[in-house]
């Protein structure tokens, strides 16, 4: 039998994944800081935007002399957009 790869996540899942509250992951979903799809009264968070998410956050944390905002968008020291 062959396995099936997950393409969806849970809001509580993701708040796991993440290491965010449960209370702050149904927020960010709510404003829409973490994308979601909705199947009937479910959110679910599509595979690709949790790795997109993760992926720049890791970057963030790569840069030496750029500051991440909030946005997820580099800006060295002197404010430039990168």
């Amino acid at each position: 039998m062959q396995e099936v790869q997950r393409l969806t996540y849970s809001v509580e899942e993701v708040s796991r994944i993440l290491g965010i509250s449960r209370s702050h992951a149904y927020k960010a979903v709510e404003t829409g800081e973490i994308p979601s799809i909705t199947i009937g009264h479910r959110k679910l968070v599509p595979k690709a935007v949790l790795d997109e998410i993760l992926s720049a956050k890791s970057n963030c944390n790569r840069q030496t002399e750029t500051i991440c905002n909030e946005n997820n968008t580099f800006q060295n020291i002197s404010g430039q957009i990168q």
